[in-house]
């Protein structure tokens, strides 16, 4: 999230602007269903782009821990804003 303030002058008057910006990480393509649990039920968790374990990672969590870890295709969606004038 990065926060950027200017001063704009309008006229006589002068006021402050303040303008946030925040990213969406990128999907990574993998699900994990965590302590066992299966799709549409239980907690998910799906890491960012960069931060999904590795394959020793992932088995241990399965065996410990009764994570399961799948490959989904990744879905590209964007959203558009108006510009800020």
């Amino acid at each position: 999230m990065a926060l950027l303030t200017t001063t704009m002058n309008n006229g006589n008057t002068e006021y402050d602007v303040v303008r946030i910006s925040m990213g969406i990480p990128a999907a990574s393509g993998w699900r994990c269903y965590l302590f066992g649990t299966g799709p549409n039920k239980g907690i998910v968790y799906e890491p960012a782009m960069g931060q999904v374990p590795n394959w020793f990672r992932r088995t241990m969590q399965f065996l410990l821990l009764g994570h399961r870890w799948e490959k989904q295709e990744i879905r590209i969606s964007t959203i558009h804003f108006p510009p800020i004038k």
